[in-house]
């Protein structure tokens, strides 16, 4: 029964663009600020000065929306 289910939801959720998956990545960037910010410290611990704050801003967020085109 539940192997029923979780594949027609994983067929389902298949059909959906990946765009629909960005937005919900921009979506939990912009509304989880605990691990927004955690990832923005670690990305200026990795890169430290090789990257300035509005590059490393950016890369968080490119994480986040590829992290929703993975669900």
């Amino acid at each position: 029964m539940y192997f029923s289910i979780l594949k027609t939801l994983g067929f389902t959720v298949g059909l959906l663009p990946l765009s629909f998956g960005r937005f919900l990545g921009k979506l939990a960037f912009y509304t989880d600020k605990r691990h927004r910010e955690i990832a923005i410290k670690n990305l200026e611990t990795a890169f430290g000065k090789e990257k300035d704050s509005a590059e490393i801003y950016n890369t968080a967020q490119r994480v986040f929306e590829n992290l929703g085109m993975n669900l």
